[in-house]
C-alpha cells in the first residue's frame, strides 16, 4: 500500500517520466518503476539536458609590465592578462580606434610627448570589458639646456663666488663643478652647471664661466 501511494505522487509530479503507465493490470503503475526513485531524482534526469552556464561578468585586465613613467625610450613593450581564460584583447594608443592586441605588446616609433594606451578584453561569452586598463607615461629625448644668469665679475677680488642658473625644462636638476677650490684664491676658476632630467636623456652640453 505504501509503495502504490508513493508511485502515485511520483506519477503526478511528473508525468513525462512514463514512471505510470496508461493503463495494465498494476493499476497504472510501470511494473519497471524503480520504488527507490526520489522525486528529485526524476527532476534531475528531467532536467538534464537543459542545464547551461549563464555567464554576465565581464573580464578584468591587469598590466604587468610596462615603461618608465618618464622615459628617453621611444619605444615601449607591455605585457598584460585577465582574469579570466580563452580572451581576446583589444589596444588603443592614444585614443585611436581599438584593435586587436597580444601579450605582450611591443610599440615604437614614438614621439616626445604624452601616451596612454588603452587595454579591453572580450570573454568566450561576448562579454566585454566596460573599462579598460590603461598606463600613460612620457617619452623626453631632448637634453635639457641650461643658461648661467648671475656670476662674479671677471676678474675679481672676491673669494666668495655666487651664481645663478636655470634650464628650459622645469623637471631638471643640476650637477655643479669648479676646476678647483683653491683656485679661487689665486688663479682663474672655471665654474660648470650640467642640467638633467628624470627621463635620463643625454645630458646638457656644461654652462660654463
Amino acid at each position: 500500500m505504501s509503495f502504490f501511494r508513493t508511485s502515485l505522487v511520483v506519477c503526478t509530479l511528473i508525468f513525462l517520466t512514463q514512471a505510470c503507465g496508461s493503463s495494465g493490470g498494476n493499476g497504472g503503475i510501470d511494473p519497471n518503476f524503480d520504488a527507490g526513485t526520489t522525486d528529485s531524482d526524476l527532476l534531475n534526469d528531467a532536467s538534464a539536458d537543459a542545464i547551461a552556464t549563464m555567464d554576465t561578468t565581464a573580464p578584468v585586465t591587469t598590466i604587468s609590465s610596462k615603461p618608465n613613467s618618464i622615459t628617453n625610450e621611444t619605444s615601449a613593450s607591455f605585457e598584460f592578462s585577465a582574469n579570466e581564460s580563452n580572451v581576446s584583447f583589444e589596444c588603443s594608443l592614444d585614443d585611436a580606434a581599438f584593435s586587436a592586441c597580444t601579450s605582450p605588446l611591443e610599440l615604437s616609433g614614438l614621439s616626445d610627448g604624452a601616451h596612454t594606451l588603452k587595454i579591453k578584453a572580450t570573454d568566450s561569452s561576448d562579454n566585454v570589458e566596460a573599462t579598460p586598463a590603461e598606463y600613460s607615461w612620457t617619452v623626453d629625448t631632448a637634453a635639457p639646456e641650461t643658461t648661467i644668469t648671475a656670476s662674479p665679475s671677471n676678474p675679481s677680488n672676491q673669494q666668495i663666488a655666487h651664481f645663478e642658473f636655470s634650464s628650459d625644462d622645469a623637471s631638471a636638476t643640476f650637477t655643479c663643478s669648479i676646476n678647483s677650490f683653491l683656485a679661487l684664491h689665486h688663479e682663474t676658476s672655471i665654474f660648470q652647471a650640467v642640467a638633467r632630467t628624470p627621463s635620463r636623456s643625454p645630458p646638457s652640453m656644461p654652462q660654463a664661466i
